[in-house]
């Protein structure tokens, strides 16, 4: 697991130079499709609309179990891989679920209106940026994380924070 803690500015400015080359070089179905298998291999899916949460344990009923071992490893050795479109479907219910959310969040962050200006950079943002995303997510920083992360924030520079903000005020 990485600690926030210990990553310098440099390694933030590797993140924001991978993101900028992920974003770049894959198309969003890609994006959606690795993260639906990221979840999907960390044993989580999509909670129910009505949930505040936005991921669940696949492997057991959260609102009626705080846990599970038998579930939990009956699912780590027993679950097939998703297929492409399965994975994909993931993903996108993933990533429509948590836009919103994290549009209210980063859209009214005084640091986000630096890269709107140009005086903001995506390393800058991306050091208040991925607290906010792991926080809003229950997560931790782990290979799981930084798969959510790179593919976020790939989708929003896809179409730009601009516009992705605008689009919360239509």
């Amino acid at each position: 697991m990485i600690n926030l803690a210990q990553l310098t500015e440099a390694d933030f400015e590797r993140m924001a130079q991978e993101i900028n080359e992920i974003s770049e070089t894959q198309s969003e179905e890609t994006l959606l499709t690795i993260l639906g298998n990221a979840l999907h291999d960390s044993g989580l899916t999509i909670s129910s609309s009505n949930s505040f949460e936005i991921l669940q344990p696949k492997m057991f009923n959260e609102g009626t179990e705080k846990f599970s071992m038998k579930k939990s490893m009956k699912f780590v050795s027993d679950t097939d891989p998703l297929s492409p479109n399965e994975a994909e479907e993931e993903g996108r219910r993933f990533w429509q679920r948590f836009k919103d959310k994290l549009r209210v969040t980063i859209c009214n962050d005084p640091k986000i209106k630096e890269l709107f200006e140009g005086d903001g950079s995506l390393k800058n943002y991306l050091i208040i940026g991925i607290p906010l995303i792991l926080a809003a997510l229950s997560i931790t920083l782990n290979p799981l994380g930084l798969v959510i992360i790179a593919t976020v924030f790939a989708l929003i520079l896809k179409v730009g924070f601009q516009a992705y903000c605008d689009f919360a005020l239509v």
